[in-house]
């Protein structure tokens, strides 16, 4: 169903890519994009540094920890397009969700996300 499809990671900030030093998604995700013949590209970019995630333990707080944190990257068009994510770790789904309002406000047509851990 998805022809073409655009493969992509959840994006780190620069700080965050500078001390992990890598990005475990980004590997995978340039994987199954070469195994797929899929197209890898780092579609999305985080606009600010936010808490970790997994230190947060209310659905609510994650949410707002996340909103407007995440925007397209200039140039970047994913009208009628299909995108699948890739995540290292899913908890409560509130990075993936705002993910997915920012592809939406740009028309994507398809988006899904595959996740190593839940």
């Amino acid at each position: 169903y998805y022809k073409n499809a655009i493969i992509t990671i959840v994006p780190l900030t620069k700080k965050s890519q500078r001390k992990r030093g890598f990005n475990q998604s980004s590997n995978i995700a340039q994987f199954l994009s070469q195994k797929y013949h899929g197209n890898y590209l780092e579609i999305f970019v985080k606009n600010r540094e936010t808490l970790k995630q997994a230190l947060i333990h209310s659905k609510r707080k994650r949410l707002l920890n996340v909103k407007d944190s995440f925007s397209l990257k200039d140039n970047i068009v994913i009208k009628d397009k299909d995108v699948i994510v890739i995540d290292d770790l899913v908890t409560t789904g509130s990075t993936l969700q705002e993910l997915f309002t920012c592809a939406q406000k740009h028309r994507v047509r398809n988006i899904i996300a595959i996740t190593i851990a839940h």
